[in-house]
């Protein structure tokens, strides 16, 4: 099949599948339990260490603004408010701009970890409470990350994101995503897909064409429906609308398929999964090119991605 010659495997949350190995990566963003993971590969113990002391610094530096009165004051108190070593290439900090003595302000809070030649930034918030609680998840999960090739479909339980997984035991509340580009394909191709937990607003894909039609206003005109259906996947109820755009001699095909899923659940979550082939802006001509693909080597595309889907074995 035209571009997965040769794929590469690709691990987020608890699910896997197979990419292109010449899409690279555009964005990515994990959130595990209340905080946003960020990765920084290449980091060395000594880098680690002067970044988190920096930090601390900076933190005890700044003084809290007082938002008690009209007039706009600085108080003597630092923006630091906790800060605790778990264990030596650890480090967390609880911390606030601002005081009031009219209403409780919460705090946010920053856990550092060192592995394998890795940083790991956990960023969340805590009400003014609950820094102890918030610092004892943390804590939990600080010594359960574990650095990671992204190439590499790790074989025990836990919750894969950039550069990382976190061992052990689930939570009902972890969100990921992650969006793909193929560099200097003309009209671009563009792979994303998202994963949280369900919400009870959520409608199915089939049942929102009708808006989504609506939002696509003039364009809605120039779209021709491949294929639309159930579609189960990974053990998911999902559904797919795949469409074709033709418009000014412009062809390109935009896949969705979409999973509810369950509340509450890390093996269903409410999943969406996307291909966008062709139709973007050249910055340098000001043009719009169409996809790259035709629409049999579109679809057998992404036949092929959604069939590699799936829950990965030993992930919970």
């Amino acid at each position: 099949m035209v571009w997965m010659e040769t794929p590469r495997p690709f691990c987020i949350g608890r699910f896997t599948l197979a990419l292109p190995a010449s899409m690279q990566s555009r964005h990515q963003k994990y959130t595990y339990n209340g905080d946003e993971l960020l990765t920084s590969p290449g980091t060395s113990l000594v880098r680690f260490n002067a970044i988190v002391d920096q930090r601390e610094n900076e933190l005890l530096k700044n003084n809290r603004d007082d938002l008690h009165g009209a007039t706009l004051k600085q108080t003597d108190i630092p923006w630091l408010e906790k800060s605790l070593r778990p264990q030596s290439n650890t480090r967390l900090f609880a911390f606030r701009d601002g005081n009031s003595e009219g209403f409780k302000l919460g705090y946010e809070t920053e856990s550092y970890v060192w592995t394998a030649e890795t940083m790991f930034l956990l960023k969340s918030n805590a009400s003014e409470n609950k820094i102890d609680a918030v610092f004892a998840d943390d804590a939990d999960k600080m010594k359960r990350i574990k650095a990671r090739d992204n190439g590499v479909i790790p074989i025990e339980a836990g919750y894969c994101f950039d550069g990382g997984l976190i061992t052990g035991g689930t939570k009902f509340y972890e969100l990921a995503s992650a969006y793909f580009e193929r560099p200097a394909t003309p009209g671009s191709a563009i792979f994303g897909i998202e994963m949280r937990p369900n919400l009870p607003s959520d409608d199915k894909l089939l049942d929102r064409v009708p808006r989504l039609m609506q939002m696509m206003g003039n364009l809605a005109s120039n779209t021709r429906t491949l294929q639309r259906g159930d579609r189960p996947l990974a053990g998911l109820d999902g559904q797919e609308m795949l469409t074709e755009i033709s418009a000014d001699g412009v062809t390109a095909y935009y896949f969705i398929w979409e999973a509810k899923g369950e509340p509450k659940s890390v093996i269903h979550p409410n999943t969406h999964i996307e291909l966008r082939l062709g139709g973007e802006l050249n910055i340098k001509t000001e043009q719009r090119m169409g996809s790259a693909l035709s629409e049999e080597e579109a679809l057998g595309l992404w036949d092929q991605i959604l069939n590699s889907f799936h829950l990965r074995p030993g992930a919970v």
